[in-house]
Formats: C-alpha cells, sequence, structure tokens
C-alpha cells in the first residue's frame, strides 16, 4: 500500500475525501432501498436483499472508476511534465557553464555514451573527439591523475564524489575541473552509468585561493542530473536533499602538499597555474594571456609587435640517446641562452618539450622595418643556440660531459592590432617554423599566407606517402660510380616516387617527410632490400658481378636496436655479399650517441659490410671520433664539389679530405661532378672516384646495365 501512495503521489486529504464519499454513497443507497422497498410492495425477503446489492455495487462502481479517471490523470500529466527530449536538454545545458559527460558501464568497463554540446566551447574538442575511449584518461594532468583515479574508486564504494582537477585543454593550456560524479541504476538495481557534471573553475580556484583559502578545493552547488533508462530527463534525483548536497565531502587535490604559509601556497598556485616547472618561464596559458594583451597594446601605440616560434632541431634524438635528464640540461641551457640574447621586456615561453616562443614588442611601426629588426633579432637567438653545448653526463663527475651541438629552426610572424587573434598568430608562427624545418633547419622563416597552402600540399602528400607503400610506387634508381678511366665499379640506390597524377616526385620532397612521420624506416627497410636483391642478381652475371652498391641509411633506422640484425637478416634471405654492399652514413648521424654507432657498425664490419661516410665536412663529427670509425671511404659532399674551381675554401676543404683519407687508408669518392675542368681539378688533388651528371645521372636498373656494358666495350 505504502508503495501505490508513493507511486501516485496520494494525499492525506484525497483519502479523506474518498473515505467521506464513500460513507456517504452506503447512507444515501439504504434511504433509497427502503423507499423502493415502499413502492415495489409486496417483494419476497429475498428481492428485497437483490435490489439492496444491486444499487449499492452500482454507486460503489461509478466512485471508483471516477476516482481512477483523477489518478490515471494525474499520473499522465506527471509523466508529460517530466519528459524532455534531447535537443530540450543540450539547448538547457548550452545556456549553462556546465558540461554533462554519461559514461555507460560494460563488464566493469566504462565507455563514452553521450556528451552535451559544449564541450568545444570550454575544453576545445569536438563531440567526437570526446567520445574515444581514452580521451578522459588520457588528457588528464599528469599530476592529478592518480588522485583522480582514487576519487573514482570511492565513487564505486558508495561515497558520493566531487573533485577538482585540471584537465588539458585541446590548445595544449591547462583547466581546472570541478566535477561531480553520480551512479545510475536501472530498476532493478543494476549500475549502467556514472553522469559527471564538469565546470570550468580555473579563474575562481585562484582567486578564492589568493583571497585566503587554506588548502581545501572550494564547493559548488552543481547536481548531477538524473536518468532514467533510455533518456536523460531534467528533474533533480530525489534521493538528494538541499542538506546532502551541500553536505558532500570532495576529494581534496592537495591533501599531498602542506602549505603551512599562506603566502607561500598562493605563490606555489600562481606559479603551477602559469609557469612551466623545469624553466620557470611562462607557459602556454600565461603566454596567450600576454599575446592578447600585446595585440590590444600595438592597437593603441600602432607599433608592430612580432611573434617567434622555436623548435629545437633533432632534441628527440638526444632524449632518446641518454634520457630525459640530459635533455632537461639542454632545455635549460637553452632558456639561459634566450634571456640574455632578447631585449627588457620581451617574452619568453615555453610550450613544451622542445618549443619555445618569443614575443617581441614596440617594434617599428612601418611593416618592412619591424620585419628587419624581427628577423634581425631572430637570427641573434638562432646563433646563439647554435654554439655547443657542454653537458655533465654524471653530475657526480664534472669532467664527465657531452659537447652537443644543437640548431634551432624559428618561425616569425607580425603583428599589428586586432587584425589576427591569438590563436591565428601562434597558428601562423608555427606553419612558419615548419617552413624553416623544411628548409634545412637552423633556419629562419618569416610567414607567408602560401605557407598556409603548402602545409595542406604536405599533408596530403604525406596521406598518399602511406598508400605509396602499399601500392608499390616506389622504386630504385642507380646512379654509376666511376674510376678515373671511366670504369663502372659500382652504384648509388637510389629511391624515386613514381605517383600516379604528379609523376616523379623529388626525394628532397619526400624523404625529409618521411623522417618526420615515421615512414623512413618501412621505406628504408625497402630500399635496403630492394637493394640487396639486386645485388644478389648482378653475382649472378661475369660483366656485373664486380660491381658494389652503396645504399643510405637515415639515423631514425641506425638508432633501432635490432638494425644489425634486419641488415644481417636481408642479406641472408637475398643471397647478397655483404662485401659489395655499403652503407652511407650522414656526419649529422655522429651528433649524438656516438658509441652506440661504432659498436653497430664493428658488428656488420665483423660480417663484411662496408661503410662509406657520405657528406662529409658539412657537420660536426669529431676526429677523435672519425679514427674510431670502421669506415672504408669518405665522400666529399657535392656543396664543396659545386665552386670547387671559383671558392678557396670549398677547393681547400676537398683536399684536406683526400689528405685525410689517405692518411687513415681510406679510399675517397667525390659526388656531384658535373664539367671536365671539376673533374681535372679532383684528380690532380689526388681523387680517382667520382660520380655525378659528367658520366651518368641516376637510372633504372634496364638503362644502368645498358650503361655498364657499354662503358667496358670502350
Amino acid at each position: 500500500m505504502k508503495e501505490i501512495i508513493q507511486k501516485y503521489e496520494i494525499s492525506a486529504g484525497f483519502i479523506r475525501r474518498f473515505l467521506f464519499a464513500l460513507l456517504w454513497i452506503i447512507f444515501v443507497g439504504h434511504a433509497m432501498i427502503h423507499w423502493s422497498i415502499q413502492i415495489l410492495n409486496p417483494l419476497s425477503q429475498w428481492g428485497e436483499y437483490t435490489l439492496y446489492l444491486t444499487l449499492l455495487l452500482s454507486l460503489t462502481l461509478i466512485t471508483c472508476y471516477s476516482s481512477l479517471n483523477f489518478l490515471t490523470a494525474k499520473t499522465t500529466r506527471k509523466v508529460r511534465s517530466s519528459s524532455i527530449t534531447y535537443n530540450d536538454l543540450n539547448n538547457l545545458i548550452a545556456t549553462s557553464s556546465v558540461i554533462l559527460f554519461s559514461m555507460q558501464v560494460v563488464k566493469d568497463q566504462l565507455y563514452p555514451e553521450w556528451i552535451s554540446d559544449n564541450i568545444e566551447a570550454m575544453l576545445g574538442y569536438t563531440k567526437q573527439e570526446a567520445m574515444q575511449p581514452d580521451w578522459w584518461l588520457k588528457n588528464l594532468h599528469p599530476q592529478d591523475k592518480d588522485r583522480v583515479i582514487r576519487a573514482t574508486v570511492k565513487l564505486f564504494q558508495g561515497e558520493l564524489v566531487a573533485c577538482d582537477y585540471r584537465f588539458m585543454h585541446k590548445n595544449g593550456s591547462e583547466v581546472w575541473i570541478h566535477d561531480e560524479q553520480r551512479l545510475v541504476y536501472d530498476e532493478q538495481g543494476k549500475l549502467i552509468r556514472v553522469v559527471n557534471t564538469w565546470a570550468d573553475v580555473t579563474r575562481q580556484k585562484i582567486a578564492l585561493l589568493q583571497q585566503g583559502a587554506t588548502g581545501h578545493v572550494f564547493k559548488l552547488h552543481e547536481v548531477s542530473l538524473s536518468t532514467d533508462v533510455d533518456l536523460f530527463t531534467s528533474r533533480i534525483n530525489p534521493d538528494i536533499e538541499d542538506s546532502d548536497i551541500n553536505s558532500l565531502k570532495p576529494v581534496n587535490l592537495t591533501d599531498d602538499i602542506d602549505f603551512t604559509d599562506r603566502n607561500e601556497m598562493e605563490e606555489r598556485i600562481r606559479i603551477l597555474a602559469f609557469y612551466d616547472p623545469l624553466t620557470n618561464l611562462p607557459n602556454r596559458r600565461l603566454l596567450l594571456e600576454s599575446i592578447t594583451q600585446a595585440i590590444s597594446a600595438s592597437e593603441t601605440s600602432r607599433r608592430h609587435g612580432a611573434l617567434l616560434f622555436m623548435d629545437l632541431d633533432r632534441f628527440k634524438i638526444l632524449n632518446d640517446t641518454y634520457g630525459h635528464n640530459i635533455g632537461d640540461l639542454l632545455l635549460l641551457e637553452v632558456t639561459r641562452r634566450l634571456q640574455i640574447n632578447v631585449r627588457e621586456g620581451d617574452t619568453i615561453a615555453r610550450l613544451g618539450d622542445d618549443e619555445f616562443v618569443v614575443m617581441f614588442n614596440s617594434l617599428d611601426q612601418y611593416a618592412s622595418k619591424a620585419e628587419t629588426q624581427a628577423k634581425k633579432l631572430a637570427e641573434k637567438i638562432r646563433v646563439a643556440l647554435a654554439k655547443p653545448y657542454h653537458l655533465p653526463i654524471n653530475l657526480g663527475q664534472p669532467h664527465d660531459f657531452i659537447t652537443y651541438h644543437s640548431s634551432v629552426s624559428i618561425g616569425v610572424v607580425l603583428f599589428l592590432g586586432k587584425v589576427s587573434n591569438t590563436e591565428e598568430l601562434m597558428k601562423y608562427a608555427d606553419l612558419a617554423m615548419y617552413e624553416a624545418k623544411h628548409s634545412g633547419r637552423d633556419a629562419v622563416c618569416v610567414f607567408d599566407p602560401g605557407m598556409q597552402t603548402d602545409l595542406l600540399e604536405r599533408s596530403e602528400l604525406e596521406t598518399e606517402m602511406h598508400q605509396a607503400l602499399l601500392e608499390k610506387q616506389f622504386v630504385l634508381y642507380f646512379q654509376p660510380q666511376v674510376d678515373s678511366n671511366g670504369f663502372v665499379t659500382g652504384s648509388e640506390a637510389l629511391v624515386r616516387w613514381r605517383h600516379p597524377r604528379y609523376g616523379m616526385v623529388s626525394p628532397a620532397k619526400f624523404i625529409p617527410l618521411a623522417e618526420e612521420n615515421g615512414l623512413i624506416l618501412p621505406l628504408g627497410q625497402w630500399v635496403l632490400e630492394t637493394a640487396c636483391i639486386q645485388l644478389a642478381n648482378w653475382a649472378t652475371r661475369p660483366e656485373t658481378v664486380h660491381l658494389t652498391m652503396a645504399v643510405n641509411v637515415s639515423a631514425h633506422q641506425f638508432r633501432q636496436d635490432d638494425f644489425v640484425d634486419q641488415v644481417l637478416e636481408v642479406l641472408e634471405r637475398t643471397g647478397a655479399s655483404p662485401y659489395k654492399l655499403k652503407l652511407e652514413l650522414t656526419e649529422s648521424m655522429l651528433v649524438a650517441n656516438v658509441e652506440d654507432i661504432i659498436m653497430k657498425m664493428i658488428a656488420l664490419k665483423a660480417k663484411g659490410v662496408g661503410f662509406s661516410l657520405d657528406d662529409f665536412g658539412t657537420g660536426y663529427s669529431s676526429l677523435s671520433y672519425l679514427k674510431r670509425l670502421p669506415l672504408d671511404q669518405l665522400k666529399i659532399d657535392q656543396g664543396f664539389v659545386r665552386d670547387i674551381l671559383i671558392d678557396a675554401n670549398d677547393a681547400a676543404i676537398s683536399q684536406m679530405v683526400v689528405a685525410l683519407a689517405e692518411s687513415m687508408g681510406l679510399s675517397v669518392i667525390a659526388e656531384g661532378v658535373e664539367s671536365e675542368e671539376q673533374l681535372g681539378f679532383l684528380q690532380c688533388q689526388g681523387c680517382h672516384a667520382y660520380q655525378g651528371y659528367l658520366f651518368s645521372q641516376p637510372l633504372p636498373i634496364e638503362q644502368f646495365d645498358d650503361f655498364v656494358g657499354q662503358s667496358h666495350s670502350k
């Protein structure tokens, strides 16, 4: 009976009125029966009772029917008043600062089920991104993740949970979220979902703490919206009274920190919110606010500002080789150099990893002069960051250090007033930085609107590269290597991309892209395997059995732990002779982890594989390391050969390479030989092996075989 009263919300007044009506019916019915008996007399006693019961039951049924109609109408009105559509709910939430996020419980696992449309406005993510299974956990701030997970465990133990934590905005900034979590059960008492309500409390949190908060997470009276099995509804959960909401005990994310002094706590919170913990430079959040202020200031002063987006070149190699501790030391030294190479009042920020931003204010009012000023300041920074770094490997032994050579790619964008907003400026500076990287790194590049078009083309090219590997669009060309008599001694294998729409795509266009996106690993493996198959094929014919094969190896390939095993496995599978294979390394590979490179080279050398040092003279390799490398050959870079007749420095460098190779017992070969005059000069210096367009351009295998036959018939 109690359940019926609760279900239909039957009040005490309704029950009193119903009983009074029933008694009145009995009284009136009794009177009518006596009146009927007198009129219809003489009835038998049996007929009297029958008439009495018939009239009484009829009146009772009429009363019950009316009551049921009343209850049914009331229930229908209640159901209609409580139902709401998804659109109604979204419209309701869109006008508030609260995000509603529902996760379905399936076999003790949580899966995103629904999220309100205002997710993008608050956190920058689309609904599709937010519905990925690992989205929430992946974007929790690393320092808060363990505490939030512990809080969620308490939720499943039956506690009401409300906690504050940092969540990563899509633009990289940190957002403080106040999260209240509720468990939702179906009619059988089975847990079916977890409903979260999120509010952005970043500014409130910092403000309240500065006003004297004592380390406790403040409370926001947001109540979670309950659901039925099929549809979210707009009514507040009836099981929660106002006193229950106010007494929710939030999980304190600062319990592990003992703030005994309020000023110390306020400073700590300010630093965590606005500064990078490693370098103490402003972080992305503070930088974005500074850019907004600088835009307004330039609007008033009519003087240009400039944004410099910087990315350290090949920083990942240092991190992977020596560990993050050494990488952090480099970042600290970069910070120090930046601070002494900017003007007073300029802003330096670290966005994360190896990315820094410098903002210059109060440049010239004329765009051309402002651009010249910005480029000059950027060039000063580039030169400062390119100087060698002396990084201690073991801090307990001050003399145990490495000398590391780094460089930086810098993108520059000017701004004046509110022509562009903050996010657009960051995007433009980032585009200019990537253009500097693609131009060869260690460069400064000023933003040009055409860069956005180039970026789209590069993105399209990257997608098509994946397809090219699957559809075997890459082919090998072979450039002959000859001696002083023009006799072909071998070839260098060079990869080409035969694009179905664009024809031959230049390696200068897709090789750097492959190194960036990791495709250089499968592509390099394919080149090595295809070259070895051809080498084995040459070994079956008398006219080509003597030919060697030079194959370029990228730093990404050489850094793989199993690189030696990969090469030996390819040689064994293809049947190619290791004594005819020559792996070409670039000098830039010797910048980091030289010991590992030497060990791998020795292991392959023991099996007969040869090594040539490509682009020698263009990098920073130490002679002390050079003499330890098991090399067979040095290669004079084509950059020196090109101007060898008109540039005394290039001529001196090529002479030095020849002399060094002779003193170390190595052979030497010059690449990029294009004229008889260059050939004669190199011969006089003592270089007797060459490759270049003077002899032949890179050829497909059929034409290469013909070229070999012709050279032997001379």
